[in-house]
């Protein structure tokens, strides 16, 4: 949520020619620039563009690490008139402790407290408020949780994001929850307490890797006991970016000052000792504007910051694709390493399946199968067949595509496009059917095998022959052997089955025939010849039937291991070819070339707009 400004279109109908030139450009940054600028920041310079002279200068001052009551009496010292007597509104400030990350707004009114509002409010007659219009955010900057969540922005973060746009929390509801809103700054000021609060601001700043500060933008006080004095009587400078402060100086010199006039001398030396003149000229710095400017210098500061910060992140993005398309050419030598692993196992495979079936066919197990030896191994067949697939049947390879595909996961391709796989964090499965095969297009992740449900026989029971669990590596092997298991494998004992009873029933009928021949007239030789014939015939008959059977079989298996080789191999082929690569070169170019056009008409409209 951004409590930059009203939501209202971006118009601007009473603004003089040169200024509605700038609006008109700001506006269509959000447009064109949507991934790349700081919303929060653009539409604060809108509102700055649109109020012109009287736009009101928003100034934050964050306690950091959450020391909001001490910003509070910086905030008192740097508005307090010692001229006159305490005020109210003193009192109030001391008053408010608030470390709930609410914050508070200070602006320029008769004394007032909104407590009630999104954002509290006090209104304070202050002299140093009205003569520079300004507006004063009190806040905390946490610095326990990244910063990069309090940007709007999912691209890249800069410091001054993180500091001049702060997050509040504000309540939701009456049930007591809080939401975060940002509200831009033009400037803020930095107050941290002490050598401890020095290191904090020190590791803050050191971990962001992007972007600086302007020292017309950001503001660092340290409050710390006095400076000395130097020899020759003057103040020790600080650093164009840090003052050292001493807010319990300044507050008693202030005291001082209201007991009795007398003590000007003492003031003024205490006052100046305390380095709060200097934050004084750099509040009032940016606020003050010549009759002929149509333009605050803060808001302009503003506009220049965040035309700067866009431009940044726009090379940052396209450097970034650049340097991944640079990459993937680098990585060549190691693509090419991995092709001729991939073909050397599909040669393997193929090999094996080839050597392995041809052994397993002409071994003993498998003679043991043979027609004639039905009748007493006739419930040995799916066993046989279940120990050919789960022993011979691509093994080796099933076990070296694990190596090969383990070698591309680890390789620098992955690396390159998806960064290291965190342990115990594999990548979510996926799974696509392969219209031709009916098998899975399986990948490096596991892929779900919800498909592959219909193709459990429907005689089968689901404890035989389980599909493979998931794994991530690709399972078109296993996935096959676990189909012909359940899908052929019964088939093939219930052939067996059926044969064996045909035979048996044609050599029973025709021994019942030749006793009938016997009764009747024939004699035993005339009636042993319909006996004899029915049982070879019966025989020649179970024999060829089964042989072709077994054929079959054989062929089926040999064609499905092939094919789930081939699948392997195309589907890893496919999965080396695409991955380290940039699929779309400079993705995005034409956004940010529009982007850079509309930075340049707005460096040109401030430029007509300042000269």
């Amino acid at each position: 949520m951004d409590t930059s400004m009203p939501n209202r279109p971006f118009s601007a109908p009473q603004l003089e020619p040169a200024s509605q030139e700038l609006f008109e450009a700001l506006a269509k940054l959000k447009k064109s620039a949507a991934n790349y600028v700081n919303l929060s920041r653009l539409k604060l310079a809108l509102q700055g563009v649109e109020g012109g002279q009287k736009a009101p200068v928003r100034v934050a001052v964050l306690g950091l690490g959450g020391s909001q009551e001490s910003a509070c009496r910086l905030v008192k010292v740097l508005l307090t008139d010692p001229l006159s007597d305490e005020v109210p509104w003193e009192k109030q400030l001391d008053g408010l402790k608030s470390n709930d990350g609410r914050g508070l707004l200070i602006r320029y009114g008769d004394v007032s407290l909104l407590q009630r509002s999104l954002l509290p409010t006090l209104s304070v007659p202050s002299p140093f408020l009205k003569t520079h219009n300004l507006e004063i955010l009190i806040s905390n900057l946490h610095v326990g949780a990244s910063p990069y969540d309090k940007v709007s922005t999912p691209r890249t973060t800069s410091l001054e994001d993180v500091i001049l746009v702060p997050s509040l929390d504000t309540p939701a509801s009456a049930t007591g929850r809080f939401s975060v809103v940002t509200y831009p700054v033009h400037k803020a000021l930095l107050f941290v307490k002490g050598v401890q609060g020095a290191v904090m601001y020190g590791r803050f700043t050191a971990s962001q890797t992007e972007g600086g500060s302007s020292e017309n933008l950001i503001k660092v006080a340290v409050d710390l006991p006095a400076p000395a004095i130097a020899p020759s009587g003057e103040i020790i400078s600080d650093s164009p970016l840090i003052n050292t402060v001493d807010v319990q100086l300044a507050r008693s010199a202030i005291a001082k000052f209201r007991q009795s006039l007398e003590n000007a001398t003492l003031y003024e030396q205490r006052w100046f000792l305390s380095g709060i003149p200097p934050l004084l000229e750099w509040l009032a710095l940016g606020s003050a504007v010549g009759e002929a400017e149509k333009l605050k210098p803060a808001v302009r500061s503003l506009i220049i910051s965040l035309l700067e910060e866009t431009e940044a992140r726009i090379n940052q993005e396209e450097y970034n694709q650049r340097n991944a398309t640079t990459t993937s050419r680098t990585l060549e030598p190691t693509r090419q390493a991995l092709r001729f692993a991939l073909t050397s196992w599909a040669e393997r495979a193929h090999t094996e399946l080839r050597d392995e079936l041809d052994t397993a066919f002409s071994g003993k197990r498998w003679r043991r199968l043979a027609w004639w030896k039905l009748f007493w191994r006739v419930d040995d067949v799916g066993m046989i067949a279940e120990e050919v697939l789960s022993r011979r049947w691509l093994v080796e390879a099933e076990k070296e595509v694990i190596w090969v595909t383990g070698r591309i996961e680890e390789s620098e391709l992955v690396k390159a496009q998806f960064g290291p796989h965190p342990v115990g964090n594999p990548p979510a499965p996926t799974a696509e059917l392969n219209p031709e095969s009916g098998l899975p297009r399986t990948f490096l992740d596991a892929p779900t095998l919800s498909p592959f449900s219909e193709l459990t026989a429907s005689n089968v029971s689901e404890d035989q022959a389980p599909l493979p669990a998931l794994r991530p590596w690709p399972l078109d092997i296993p996935i096959a052997r676990s189909r012909l298991l359940t899908v052929t494998i019964p088939p093939l004992q219930s052939r067996a089955q059926s044969l064996l009873l045909q035979t048996i029933s044609t050599s029973v009928l025709t021994s019942t025939l030749t006793a009938l021949l016997y009764l009747s007239s024939f004699s035993i030789y005339e009636s042993g010849v319909v006996a004899a014939l029915g049982l070879v015939w019966s025989l020649r008959r179970l024999q060829k039937k089964w042989e072709a059977v077994k054929r079959e079989w054989q062929e089926e298996v040999r064609e499905e291991g092939r094919r789930a080789a081939r699948e392997t191999e195309r589907t890893v082929w496919e999965i080396l070819e695409t991955v380290g690569k940039e699929h779309k070169s400079l993705e995005g170019e034409g956004e940010r070339q529009k982007a850079r056009g509309d930075l340049l008409a707005i460096r040109e409209a401030l430029e007509r707009l300042s000269g």
